[in-house]
């Protein structure tokens, strides 16, 4: 006689609780440094490791902050599963966060091709980490210049604020990856 048994039951559960976590993983972000900030982010691409975010270092020509580190390690881009997130600029503008990108990611949201396609119209040594839903991207200045302070800032390069314009489309919106996630909103 055939027949599942309990111990398939519970083989089985095991299984795609694993394959559940490994698609759509449920982390705090990024680490011990943002106190009491959960969000569900499903991972977009695959595990990174300290070797991987050395060799995306080399290619950009310059360091990442450490807790920007911390969050590719855990999430490597990432869209939000528990509803919608924002930050607020330029009189209490309220902006979307769609999408963090990732290294490697194959659907349009990788930091590789971003930077590449980007870079020219950025400042030195910034990266576009995130998508606002259409209304431009994250900016992540990773040394002080001129104009730029270190930080997160909302780049309005389809000029959705009507402050925008092609002088001034940079919005400072945090001095740390850490400290934007502690801005973020749950919207509704």
């Amino acid at each position: 006689m055939f027949g599942i048994t309990t111990k398939t039951i519970k083989l089985c559960k095991k299984c795609l609780t694993k394959l559940i976590k490994d698609f759509d993983t449920l982390v705090v972000l990024p680490t011990k440094e943002i106190a009491n900030k959960t969000m569900k982010i499903r991972t977009l691409g695959h595990t990174l490791y300290s070797n991987d975010l050395k060799e995306f270092e080399h290619y950009l020509g310059f360091s990442i902050p450490q807790d920007y580190c911390d969050f590719l390690k855990h999430n490597n881009g990432g869209k939000f599963l528990d509803g919608y997130y924002i930050f607020f600029v330029e009189n209490n503008h309220p902006i979307l966060v769609d999408a963090f990108y990732g290294i490697d990611i194959n659907d349009g949201l990788d930091l590789k091709v971003c930077y590449r396609d980007f870079s020219y119209d950025m400042p030195p040594k910034s990266l576009v980490i995130a998508s606002t839903g259409g209304y431009g991207q994250l900016l992540l200045v990773c040394e002080e210049s001129n104009e730029f302070q270190k930080g997160i800032y909302y780049w309005d390069d389809v000029y959705y604020l009507e402050t925008s314009n092609d002088e001034d489309n940079c919005y400072f919106v945090a001095t740390s990856f850490t400290e934007f996630i502690e801005k973020l909103r749950l919207d509704g």
